[in-house]
């Protein structure tokens, strides 16, 4: 994800799916994002146990995907 550390994460959970229907609501605003799943990757350490999937945009997108989260919390 070299490519993308300056993204910021807009949004986690435990729960994949859960993900992929905020990006599916980010991508209809036309806000590019990119998941990070450390459920599935060799990320994981013995000690670690926050395997969260996360979404992240470009920096330039984040108070609107934000906003468009917060709406979607409240509806």
């Amino acid at each position: 994800m070299s490519e993308f550390n300056d993204w910021k994460e807009v949004y986690h959970s435990s729960d994949k799916f859960a993900v992929e229907l905020v990006k599916a609501h980010l991508d209809q605003a036309n806000i590019n994002c990119v998941i990070l799943d450390q459920q599935d990757s060799m990320v994981k350490t013995i000690n670690e146990t926050d395997f969260n999937v996360r979404l992240f945009v470009h920096p330039n997108n984040e108070s609107k995907a934000l906003e468009i989260i917060e709406q979607r919390k409240q509806s």
